[in-house]
């Protein structure tokens, strides 16, 4: 039987995919030790054993021999076909499950050949564009990492300095006095043929004063301004902090929390330098470098960066809410993305502003109307800097404790916004009913997301009045208390501005409430007790 997976099981079976579903499976039926430790001989077949063995044991034995064949069918039962005529003879599961494994061995070392095959055999091709050369260069360098077995930088240098075509050989001694600086990589190599490779005949010449240019920045420590052709100098911190990029990925067996920590000291770093990364650059890592038991949840986190206006942030919101469970992330998240369609669906399109989440009678870049989450005019509360709370710098920690600003709220302070669709609290103590399974996650009027642990009613006493605020959202990372006109609007209340007070009123027209906007915005002081619905 191994004579036929010796060159390997399958071309459509995935060992590392399959295997550990496949041991979920059998420890959830309760025969994985089975697998592991297999069955002793049959002990009726040998008359010594026979004569002596007692009744309980042979009765343990045949247990033990249904939980074999119960393990291998479930074995079996997830095979492909291919996979499985070719093992179909095996008679027990510890015995298919250790030659599946040697034949995923196999089939390892049978890929590493032909991908060293692939990398000696590598050359530009005459009239083939650099970029496209260097696209099959960074694929073989990528599947040597995928299988774990990365190319060293002198293997990746040497195959790079000769593979080009003729066109290229004045350029030959030039690329190899760049690879004399100190510090560079068969990385550095490849971006500068990114850089000058495009024309072969302007390349020595552009190289050298490149050359020229990073041997004064090395000599200099002149400090670093960007890196592209026409202002190229880099210091040595940028370049590390590059590769650090580069390499970021998620390790096997590492927490989503662990993992996020480090993109964000990463991001941090490059904020601090001066140096911002892109929205794309970072959201294509994060898309990238998840570890393979999120394979699954890709192609769903693809289509939520697809929604409109979504940023690296909202990433890594979503990533943190549901990202610690990667085996239930993909359906808990196409939920999310669905609801999320349905919510930005729903929105007009504001013609002020040309922006999503608010209608146009109450954008801020109107005039006529009050940011209400920074109390200016002349822009939209989503843009204000004192919403725009989760600066990229921000840690991991800082997100998961609060979603904050520059000001501070009371308990018993309810800020009014026009452009929520939901009353909100962070305080679990105001509730007097609260549904702790419904579970959400809503788009604050920054660029984050941030969960919903609950829902349920707040009662409180205005002026003598009972009231009950219905559908309150629990969402312990906000720090202050919201009310939103949008639903009491719904209810018939309307909101005039005049000055710098601001009135409400009820559906018949009586004054609900007068107050003073503040700086922070509309206040409403509600004292929390215990009907008069919002």
């Amino acid at each position: 039987m191994a004579a036929n997976l010796r060159d390997g099981v399958s071309d459509d079976f995935d060992y590392e995919h399959w295997s550990p579903i496949a041991e979920t499976r059998l420890v959830e039926n309760g025969v994985w030790d089975v697998v592991q430790n297999g069955v002793s001989p049959n002990p009726t077949t040998d008359p010594e054993v026979a004569a002596t063995i007692k009744v309980e044991d042979l009765t343990q034995w045949r247990n033990r021999m249904i939980e074999d064949n119960k393990a291998l069918k479930i074995m079996q039962s997830a095979l492909p076909d291919s996979v499985f005529r070719k093992t179909i003879s095996v008679a027990s599961s510890k015995e298919l499950w250790d030659l599946l494994k040697k034949g995923n061995d196999n089939e390892e070392a049978k890929k590493l050949r032909r991908l060293e095959k692939q990398l000696e055999n590598l050359t530009m091709y005459e009239g083939e564009r650099m970029k496209s050369y260097l696209k099959r260069v960074e694929k073989i360098i990528e599947e040597f990492f995928v299988w774990g077995n990365p190319i060293s930088d002198e293997k990746v240098i040497a195959k790079l300095l000769t593979s080009l075509p003729r066109p290229y050989d004045d350029s030959i001694p030039v690329l190899k006095e760049f690879m004399t600086l100190p510090d560079l990589t068969h990385r550095d190599l490849l971006k500068a043929f990114e850089m000058f490779g495009s024309n072969p005949k302007t390349m020595p010449q552009e190289l050298m004063k490149f050359i020229n240019i990073l041997r004064k920045a090395h000599s200099d420590r002149l400090p670093c301004r960007g890196y592209d052709k026409n202002n190229p100098i880099k210091d040595a911190k940028l370049l590390r902090l590059e590769k650090q990029f580069e390499k970021l990925m998620m390790y096997d067996g590492e927490s989503m929390d662990s993992y996020l920590e480090r993109v964000l000291d990463t991001i941090e770093q490059f904020r601090a330098s001066g140096n911002p990364l892109s929205d794309d650059d970072v959201i294509a890592k994060l898309l990238t470098s998840l570890s393979w038991p999120y394979d699954d949840a890709i192609p769903v986190l693809e289509e939520l960066m697809n929604l409109p206006d979504m940023t690296p942030h909202d990433l890594i919101g979503v990533l943190e809410m549901f990202g610690s469970h990667p085996e239930i992330m993909p359906q808990g998240l196409k939920d999310f993305v669905k609801s999320l369609r349905k919510a930005k669906a729903e929105q007009l399109w504001c013609g002020v502003c040309k922006m999503y989440n608010h209608y146009q009678e109450d954008c801020y870049y109107n005039p006529r109307v009050v940011n209400l989450g920074g109390g200016e005019r002349g822009h939209c509360a989503r843009d204000c800097c004192n919403t725009r709370n989760l600066q990229p710098g921000a840690t991991l920690q800082a997100q998961k404790r609060e979603v904050n600003d520059d000001f501070t709220y009371d308990e018993d302070m309810w800020m009014l916004y026009t452009t929520t669709e939901n009353h909100m609290t962070p305080y679990e103590k105001f509730f007097t009913s609260l549904d702790r399974t419904y579970r959400a996650g809503v788009q604050l009027a920054g660029v984050n997301v941030v969960m919903v642990e609950g829902i349920g009613d707040v009662k409180f006493t205005m002026k003598g009045v009972k009231m009950t605020i219905k559908d309150v959202l629990f969402v312990p990372r906000i720090n202050k208390n919201v009310l939103s006109f949008s639903r009491m609007k719904k209810r018939g209340y309307s909101l005039e501005m005049e000055g710098g007070e601001c009135t409400i009123r009820d559906e018949k027209g009586n004054i609900f409430v007068q107050t003073l906007r503040e700086k922070r915005g509309i206040a409403l002081r509600l004292q929390v007790t215990e009907r008069y619905l919002l």
